[in-house]
């Protein structure tokens, strides 16, 4: 039974980066996931398994073949003759990759066209060449390539690597490097289909124990490969069954049926809040970063209580740097009034607890009750604001937002120009990003909300009450509305996590017009009442009810400039300027006629006297 391996994103060395992206950016995200040890799926041209005996097969699928017609056709004008096909599949890595090998008619050289479809990104096609192959007598080989670089080779393997070079122009070339690289030196021969398959067998191993030398293949540990086999069996069991896309469904099963460790949740956590804490201590001081970690928990498992509560599964709590906290579980069948629920019991306990904080510290005069009551109602009334991702924009498009694609496309417009005027404003720079992303996914968003409303009047198998799994059925007609929707090729994990996302949004339906207008009234209530308390709190801190209105009345009319003050003193005034005898003060309608007075004063006030204009 081959052995495939998994493949390490990690060990990708910047050279192979900059291979596949010049984009600064992408590069230095790259760089610094590949820093934190955070692994991407990923794929490679080189394949991961031990050997490649197993994958010869006798013929490619048609669409294959038809594809490799006009590649195979231009080998043959160069002498190149009788195929040898492997199919090398990998449900670990979702990748297939098709070889046709040639040998010359002289027996000296190969050629291989070669495919690979790689199911986890947006494009599938990752891409079909030619590459010409020589063995020499050293035991190294010459690989001429018309393929886009993709993985580094071992010094065994010398590469011409020509991208989109034409068949003829990499034939000569590969033809002169053997000359220039290789000099004097004999080639192994290929005569028949049993020198071809090991020549392709030896030259893979070269790249294999290369890849697994630098940790790029890694032998997969039971857990992985149990997962793999899992998602094998039911890719085998969709395509038995006829299925238009059974990796499509067996991605799918693996969503539904993920269960994250404990132990990860809780690094997550971990990991999460010390981001948090060293980035706040650059925007905020100490001292209001660790008021925030408590008021932020105590919000955060107002939801995770309420998920609970509601049979979610594989909830997650963490901080995000610059902007708060978010507590993330899945429950592809909840209605929309426990959806409703969830949003507000973040915020509703925050602002209870804040406001029990408030009365407590108006009565006993206490500070830091004041205090921290204003913080647990300011942070816990912003997140109501009816913006999305926040509290308030999640129940506003659970109870009225959700109820068509256009009421809910408004709403994220809305949103996103909520997220900007607040990071214009200076109430947080970071919903800008959020702002932005959400622009992003507005045309995608738009789409699967098409499909939504398609399916409200349309009979689909509903789960029962108590199960969260999507129907096989419903599934595969959601499959193939998404994978119509969709703008562009998109990968496995992306169309069936759409899949669910709509199956989600079917089965939250709006609640009906008097649990709306309750809910609402809940809503509208605790934001008065934040708003209410606060006012009342913030009254107090100046003093009463009293000194707070008198002061108000009393707005200063004038504005003064630093530096326009000037003072004179006669030459026997007193040095102590407290001993004051008499104090006159004259107050004029303008800065010309203040300095018209003081330069007159000064001639005609006695020794013993000073004079101040002020503003």
């Amino acid at each position: 039974m081959p052995v495939f391996y998994a493949i390490d994103s990690t060990a990708v060395s910047l050279k192979e980066v900059l291979w596949n992206t010049k984009n600064p950016l992408a590069v230095f995200i790259f760089m610094l996931l590949k820093l934190l040890r955070v692994k991407n799926p990923n794929s490679c041209d080189d394949p991961n398994v031990d050997s490649t005996l197993p994958f010869v097969v006798a013929n490619l699928p048609p669409e294959i073949k038809n594809k490799f017609a006009a590649l195979t056709a231009e080998l043959e004008s160069l002498g190149f003759i009788e195929p040898v096909y492997h199919l090398i599949e990998d449900h670990g890595t979702q990748t297939r990759i098709y070889w046709a090998t040639f040998r010359h008619s002289q027996g000296f050289h190969c050629a291989r066209i070669h495919h690979r479809h790689w199911g986890g990104a947006q494009k599938h096609d990752r891409g079909m060449f030619v590459l010409f192959l020589t063995s020499v007598a050293d035991g190294r080989f010459l690989v001429s390539s018309a393929g886009k670089p993709d993985a580094d080779a071992p010094e065994t393997v010398v590469m011409n690597r020509q991208p989109k070079a034409a068949t003829y122009d990499l034939w000569v070339r590969h033809q002169e490097m053997l000359a220039e690289k290789f000099p004097g030196l004999s080639v192994f021969l290929a005569h028949d289909r049993d020198q071809i398959i090991q020549l392709c067998e030896r030259l893979h191993l070269l790249q294999r124990d290369f890849h697994l030398a630098r940790g790029y293949f890694k032998v997969r540990t039971n857990e992985q490969q149990a997962s793999v086999e899992a998602f094998a069996a039911n890719v085998e069991q969709g395509r038995a069954s006829g299925l238009a896309y059974p990796e499509v469904m067996a991605e799918l099963t693996r969503l539904q049926e993920q269960k994250p460790r404990w132990t990860g949740a809780i690094w997550i956590l971990i990991v999460s809040l010390a981001a948090f804490l060293a980035a706040g201590s650059r925007q905020w001081s100490w001292k209001v970063t660790l008021w925030l970690v408590p008021i932020l928990f105590f919000h955060e498992t107002g939801h995770w209580v309420a998920m609970r509560l509601f049979r979610y599964r594989n909830l997650r709590m963490f901080f995000i740097p610059f902007f708060g906290a978010a507590v993330m579980g899945r429950n592809w069948n909840v209605p929309g009034w426990k959806k409703a629920l969830v949003s507000l019991a973040g915020p509703l306990p925050g602002i209870a607890l804040g406001i029990g904080l408030g009365v407590a510290g108006l009565i006993t005069g206490v500070a830091w009750f004041k205090q921290a009551a204003l913080m647990f109602i300011l942070i816990n009334a912003y997140n109501l604001l009816p913006i999305l991702p926040l509290d308030g924009g999640h129940f506003l498009h659970a109870t009225l937002f959700s109820r068509n694609r256009w009421l809910d496309i408004v709403f994220r417009i809305i949103a996103v120009l909520g997220l900007l005027l607040l990071a214009v404003t200076g109430m947080g720079r970071f919903t800008m990003y959020i702002g932005i992303a959400l622009a992003i996914g507005l045309p995608v968003a738009f789409k699967m909300g098409k499909i939504v409303d398609r399916f409200r009047y349309e009979p689909l198998t509903a789960p029962s009450p108590e199960e969260d799994r999507i129907p096989e059925s419903t599934a595969a007609i959601l499959i193939e509305a998404v994978k119509t929707e969709m703008p562009r090729q998109a990968g496995n994990k992306v169309v069936a996590q759409q899949v669910l996302n709509v199956f989600e949004t079917l089965n939250a339906r709006p609640p009906n017009a008097w649990a709306t207008i309750g809910l609402l009234i809940l809503y509208g209530g605790t934001f008065v009442a934040a708003a209410v308390m606060a006012v009342v709190i913030f009254i107090a801190q100046q003093g009463g009810l009293k000194d707070f209105f008198r002061a108000a009345a009393r707005q200063p009319r004038h504005e003064v400039a630093c530096g326009s003050c000037q003072a004179w003193q006669g030459t026997e005034a007193a040095s102590d300027t407290n001993d004051f005898r008499n104090i006159i003060v004259t107050t004029l309608k303008n800065k010309a006629g203040a300095a018209k007075a003081f330069a007159e004063a000064k001639g005609e006030l006695p020794a013993t006297a000073s004079a101040l204009v002020f503003g």
